[in-house]
């Protein structure tokens, strides 16, 4: 079986996409997180802080797996 792909125009070349994220939008993410978790733990108070740090941890143990 042979296959043979071919990019649709104006579709963005594999290359770039390999190298997403860039280290600009990990920085981003870290901030928007960071600002998140603030913003939770001032209107919604701790107990919704402790659960949405759970949640965060969970998710990353199912990303790790």
């Amino acid at each position: 079986m042979e296959l043979t792909m071919e990019r649709v125009g104006g579709q963005t070349n594999l290359e770039s996409i390999k190298n997403v994220p860039k280290p600009s939008q990990l920085d981003d993410w870290i901030t928007y997180e960071r600002v998140e978790a603030e913003m939770i733990q001032q209107i919604e108070g701790a107990a919704a802080y402790g659960e949405w740090t759970k949640k965060k941890a969970t998710q990353q143990t199912d990303k790790d797996k």
